[in-house]
């Protein structure tokens, strides 16, 4: 029997490898989708188990990396599938599997990821809204919109709860930062 050429040799390795790259891929990518979709059905939970309104101090203060903690529970698996797959960002772990879109595996394991991204996104809309609401004295507002004196914050290092005009009591020009944070 004939021994195959080294460029016919080095095809057959290049595509094992691809192979191996693309089976990597889709098992993290699906891993990815799995992570993403337990932490918002888990989060999910606490906003559909009936009509009563949210807690938010207790789903944002609940111990043991409860509450609101769950939303980002599937972070680590993005960057597990990152480092497994060689790429060092979103848009990189993108233009891989568009280089594998040829694979039917990788196309079903990309639109898991983004159904599940698409869900999670949907949950975090909920989530503001029920918070929205919780909060009847907060609507949400846009730069540059002015804001009630009486209005409660909490000051980032201390924080000590105050009404935001005591902030600007005494004081000519004041510039306030206002972050919309969860955890």
């Amino acid at each position: 029997m004939e021994e195959p050429s080294p460029a016919k040799r080095r095809r057959v390795e290049d595509e094992e490898g691809n192979k191996e790259r693309r089976e990597v891929l889709v098992a993290s990518l699906r891993k990815l989708a799995d992570a993403i979709n337990k932490a918002a059905e888990e989060t999910g939970s606490e906003f559909q188990a009936d009509d009563s309104p949210v807690d938010f101090e207790k789903f944002l203060n609940t111990p043991g990396g409860k509450g609101i903690r769950r939303l980002w529970s599937h972070v680590a698996s993005y960057e597990e599938c990152l480092r497994s797959n060689g790429v060092g960002t979103y848009a990189e772990l993108e233009k891989l599997w568009e280089s594998q879109y040829g694979s039917q595996d990788v196309r079903d394991a990309v639109e898991e990821v983004l159904d599940a991204e698409e869900r999670h996104e949907a949950l975090l809309k909920d989530v503001q809204k029920e918070f929205v609401k919780a909060h009847s004295e907060l609507q949400l507002k846009e730069i540059g919109d002015a804001l009630p004196g009486d209005l409660k914050v909490a000051d980032g290092r201390t924080k000590e709860v105050q009404e935001i005009q005591s902030y600007w009591e005494g004081s000519k020009f004041t510039l306030f930062v206002l972050l919309r944070h969860f955890g």
